[in-house]
Parts: structure tokens; C-alpha cells; sequence
């Protein structure tokens, strides 16, 4: 039997984003009614076995009102939490605990968001959430419609500078790609890339390389472009990278600063660690 009602509370990055839907999955088949707070932007990502019923956005004064203290609770957010099941990836801190405990939560599942040791972090928001996970969890891309994309799609940047492999790696990358494989290559960068924009361009000109560029895309911009003109993939442990593996792009990953054990993207992904 379902159960009737969950807030699954999911804020930060494009890359967390994407690995917590796995779990989120599975309980949208749980519950009668879902309520989603995340980012906007966030929903265009979602699978259709992911839909939700209600969605708060985790960047807005409303929500934002749960960390207030004794102050009034928003009467939406305060409605919503009302006698449901909370999967919170935020930490549980006293001020929080607390109104969810003024809003009348049923049950609270704490999720830590940033695992520091194996197993993968996916494994560990489901043991968190107290579910098992599926068969395949790692492997298995989030989407499974057609693509008919052909391009190698680069995207050389990161959240951080010592996530980054240089520009002139990826440029070697792709011109070896491009002696055995017919199709363009695509050069994207994000809104945290624009310091990459310039010598990434550079790089790939020296070593011959002709690309098409794609400048700081909304994330249904990216999805939708990724899946009709990318056959291949390469990048950083990065949330473009995340994307990349969970709509099934076979993806070249390089791991410099973070742990693949626990960080790798779902889906068919060949990681490379580069120690330089």
C-alpha cells in the first residue's frame, strides 16, 4: 500500500542534483504525493518517474523561512510538511530540527550530502534514507530515451580549478577522437568556466582541432542539446559529467582532487584518475 505523503529536500549542485534521483525514484513509487524542493532549474533534469505532485523552490524567502527560528513558518511550507515523510539532505541543525518538529513531520531520513569515504555516494544516500538500492544503481544511466547525436561533447571546466585537467589535455583528447570517429566536436563551458573560455579555445586551435561552441546554456538547453548532438563525452568530475553518464553518453571522466569511489557519474563511464 502507499503511503501518502513525502518532502524530499534536495538543494545543491547540478552533479548532487542528479545522483540523489536514483533514490528519489524509488520513493515516487512509494507515495501518493510527492513534494519537491530543489532548485528551478533543477526540474527540467527530472525523469518522468521522478514527477512530482508540489514544488518549493530551496532558493526562495518562502523556504527560506524554515531556518527562522521561532518566527512564522510559511503557511505553504508549513502545509506541506504537515504529517509527511521528510528525506532532507540539508544538516540537521537545532533550528531545523526544530520547526520540523513545530510543522508536525511524521519521520525525518537525515541525508548526508557529502560522504568522505566509499562506497559511492549514491549507495550511501540510499543506506541514509534506509532503502536498498536497485540492481545496477551504478552502471545503469537515469534516461533511456534515443539519442542521435554523433558529436564528441567537451566541457574542460569544473565547480573548482583543481578539479581541472588543462585545456591542452583535452585538446589532445579530441584530435585523437577526431582520427577515428566522423563528427564535431562541441566545446561547452558553464557559468563557473568563463576564466576557461579563452585559453580552452586557444588550445584546441593549436592543436587543430575545429569545435563548435556552447556558452553557458540553461540546464534544458544543455539536456536537450547533449542528447541530440553527443555520441561521446569527456570531462572533469564535474556536474556537466553527471549529466553526461546518467543520459547514457559513454563518457570519459578525469579525476584529479576527488575520490571516483565515491564521486564517479552513474551510467557508462571509463574513469581516469590524473594525480599530476
Amino acid at each position: 500500500m502507499l503511503s501518502e505523503r513525502l518532502v524530499f529536500i534536495r538543494r545543491g549542485g547540478l552533479g548532487d542534483f542528479i545522483l540523489s534521483l536514483p533514490l528519489l525514484r524509488v520513493l515516487r513509487a512509494r507515495y501518493h504525493r510527492v513534494c519537491l524542493v530543489t532548485r528551478r532549474a533543477c526540474l527540467d533534469l527530472l525523469p518522468s518517474d521522478c514527477a512530482y505532485d508540489a514544488v518549493l523552490d530551496a532558493d526562495s524567502a518562502e523556504f527560506a523561512g524554515l531556518f527562522a527560528g521561532s518566527a512564522p513558518i510559511p503557511a505553504r511550507v508549513g502545509d506541506e510538511l504537515r504529517g509527511a515523510d521528510v528525506i532532507s539532505f540539508l544538516a540537521p541543525d537545532a533550528v531545523l530540527v526544530a520547526n520540523f518538529a513545530r510543522c508536525g513531520v511524521r519521520n525525518v531520513r537525515w541525508v548526508n550530502s557529502r560522504p568522505t569515504a566509499p562506497p559511492h555516494a549514491a549507495l550511501h544516500f540510499f543506506a541514509d534514507a534506509g532503502e536498498e538500492p536497485p540492481p545496477g544503481l551504478l552502471s545503469q544511466p537515469l534516461w533511456s530515451g534515443p539519442r542521435c547525436g554523433g558529436g564528441l561533447w567537451v566541457h574542460p571546466g569544473s565547480g573548482g580549478r583543481g578539479k581541472n585537467l588543462p585545456a591542452a589535455r583535452f585538446a589532445e583528447f579530441a584530435r585523437n577522437w577526431l582520427a577515428t570517429h566522423d563528427g564535431q566536436v562541441i566545446l561547452s563551458f558553464g557559468e563557473a568556466d568563463v576564466a576557461l573560455v579563452d585559453p580552452a579555445q586557444a588550445a584546441f586551435r593549436a592543436a587543430g582541432v575545429p569545435f563548435q561552441m556552447v556558452l553557458q546554456p540553461s540546464l534544458a538547453e544543455l539536456k536537450r542539446r547533449m542528447c541530440a548532438e553527443s555520441g561521446a563525452y569527456v570531462g572533469n568530475d564535474s556536474g556537466v559529467s553527471h549529466l553526461a553518464g546518467a543520459l547514457g553518453v559513454p563518457s570519459t571522466v578525469f579525476f584529479r582532487s576527488t575520490d571516483p569511489r565515491i564521486w564517479r557519474p552513474l551510467g557508462r563511464v571509463e574513469v581516469v584518475e590524473w594525480r599530476e
